[in-house]
């Protein structure tokens, strides 16, 4: 096993998002009034009514692993282990009134490996050390308490959660390829050891997946309380080749754990409509649009400067900015079947607005390629124009 504290490994927009709920006054109060001390009281009762205990005598492997699980994660709560029947792969963390507990469905503990069970295992103590079942989001979920904005607050937050517990697990198990072993089996269902997953196939699946949401446009993602799987493997490959505690090959990390973090705060605004209202951009949805657009028109005059690089890659993965620099080539984003919003043609003038504004100016020929993508998009020249003067009076008085 590697030897890092599981603590160093949360995602930053776990953090963020969690920040931003407490700082939500309506969120706040919704949260005091959750039904979860209830739940509290009285989990230990139902899992002992319903599951069988892990102890020493009974599940001698399986005990040895939640100890030393435990002991190496810095869990302080006492922690309580159960098996549950379900004919399918699944595992859950709670809180009660004196212990943590964890369980696992028998399927797991009959499909998945030893190392695979470390990732599942490793995954729901992450949700207990970074205190997710401090805040059961479900239970305040299932309440139907919420407006849809703070039902969309609180499925982000959650979402990113479990980038954060799949960084635990992926620790846990020490492999990326077991991780993706232990995600393909879940989703599967399938417990032949010699049918295995690549993390690259899991990658490749999201690129599909990715072509599939920016073509329909659609929003009922948001809707879910866990990323797509192939976003999930997408993320802890971004990690994994990071300059994370977890580089222990001997190979360079591809980008720091920022860059990373950066790169997944992208991924997961795919489920989050939430994030087309934030200036940061994070919205793969519109990224194409905005990359390939701002890409236009800062070569408009026939030249790429470094200042207008710099803007690109806030609003895209850097990787993604080398390869159109690169390659060129036609958006993905041509392909989308859903008329765009009032509020998405709205950032993406503002985006390519602010590459062009980059150096401080926006030249003739910039204007004229702005025009011109602001027609494709169906807006006036009369109506781009004024758009464009006022970019420029905010700019200036800023």
């Amino acid at each position: 096993m590697i030897e890092i504290p599981l603590n160093q490994a949360r995602f930053a927009g776990d953090t963020e998002l969690l920040e931003a709920i407490q700082k939500d006054e309506d969120l706040s109060m919704q949260i005091g009034v959750s039904t979860f001390e209830k739940h509290r009281k009285t989990i230990r009762k139902h899992l002992l009514s319903n599951a069988v205990r892990v102890e020493p005598r009974l599940l001698p492997k399986l005990n040895d692993s939640f100890t030393a699980l435990k002991e190496r994660s810095g869990l302080v709560a006492d922690l309580e282990a159960y098996v549950f029947e379900q004919p399918t792969i699944n595992a859950f963390v709670t809180a009660g009134d004196r212990h943590t507990y964890v369980a696992l469905s028998s399927a797991a503990i009959n499909k998945l490996s030893e190392q695979e069970l470390e990732f599942v295992i490793g995954h729901e103590l992450g949700h207990a050390i970074f205190g997710h079942i401090d805040f059961q989001a479900l239970n305040l979920l299932e309440s139907e308490s919420l407006d849809v904005r703070s039902r969309m607050q609180v499925l982000a937050w959650k979402r990113a959660g479990e980038i954060s517990a799949d960084r635990c697990g992926l620790i846990c198990c020490g492999s990326i390829d077991v991780a993706a072993s232990a995600m393909f089996r879940t989703l599967s269902g399938l417990a032949d050891q010699e049918l295995a997953i690549g993390p690259d196939d899991f990658t490749e699946q999201w690129d599909h997946l990715m072509a599939e949401v920016v073509e329909s446009g659609d929003e009922d993602h948001w809707q879910m309380t866990h990323p797509f799987p192939p976003l999930r493997m997408k993320a802890m490959m971004l990690y994994w080749n990071s300059d994370s505690p977890l580089i222990h090959r001997d190979q360079q990390p591809e980008m720091s754990v920022a860059s990373a973090d950066k790169e997944i705060r992208h991924l997961l605004a795919t489920m989050d409509p939430l994030s087309r209202e934030r200036r940061d951009m994070a919205d793969p949805i519109l990224a194409d649009f905005l990359l390939w657009g701002g890409l236009y028109i800062a070569c408009a005059n026939g030249k790429i400067l470094k200042s207008e690089i710099r803007q690109l890659k806030q609003i895209a993965a850097e990787r993604k900015v080398k390869e159109a620099i690169e390659e060129g080539g036609v958006s993905k984003a041509e392909r989308r079947h859903e008329r765009l919003k009032a509020i998405e043609i709205n950032r993406i003038l503002q985006g390519m607005l602010q590459i062009a504004y980059a150096d401080g100016e926006i030249d003739e020929m910039e204007c004229v390629a702005f025009r011109e993508l602001a027609e494709g998009l169906g807006i006036a020249e009369s109506a781009s124009e004024l758009v464009r003067e006022r970019f420029i009076e905010e700019m200036q008085g800023a």
